[in-house]
């Protein structure tokens, strides 16, 4: 789901539509088979707003700003992929690449096919000197990329599957 969330930053218009878009991601299903989305967590505002505020100040170039915003949020939901990923974004172009990686490094645990993660991986090992383990980092985005390409078909089949139920025109 991170990089949906990524990919939701991207193409919002605006506050509102963010909110709109976090709060439709697939959850997983109820034991009935019924779509459980993100808004039914009550959670989409706050989460928007944190990762809207690191976001900006990335592209601002505030970087210290967006370190800061992104450990504040990292504070209140240490399992938050996207903001360790703009920590490291952050790092980065602080030039702190030890610490830029780590931060990459925690993304990925935690959502392990967030492309951009693995591809600021490659980068930053690259960097780092350690050619060796950047071949393996754009190896695994390069998998990622795969298995995302499968994973929006099935998807999809699957968010079919389950507009055909709600019509009954759904096979038994």
């Amino acid at each position: 789901a991170a990089s949906e969330v990524m990919a939701l930053l991207c193409l919002a218009r605006d506050l509102g539509d963010l909110k709109s878009r976090l709060g439709k991601i697939l959850i997983g299903l109820t034991f009935d088979g019924e779509p459980v989305l993100a808004e039914a967590l009550k959670a989409t505002g706050a989460m928007a707003a944190l990762l809207r505020e690191a976001l900006l100040e990335m592209r601002l170039g505030r970087t210290r700003e967006a370190e800061a915003a992104a450990r504040r949020v990292i504070e209140r939901q240490p399992g938050n992929a996207e903001a360790h990923y703009l920590l490291g974004l952050a790092l980065e172009q602080g030039g702190a690449f030890e610490e830029a990686a780590a931060a990459q490094r925690q993304a990925q645990e935690i959502a392990p096919g967030h492309l951009g993660t693995l591809s600021h991986l490659a980068t930053l090992t690259m960097r780092l000197g350690r050619p060796e383990e950047a071949a393996r980092w754009r190896s695994a985005h390069r998998e990622a990329l795969l298995r995302g390409r499968v994973e929006e078909r099935v998807r999809g089949d699957r968010l079919r599957g389950v507009e055909a139920f709600n019509r009954g025109d759904y096979p038994a």
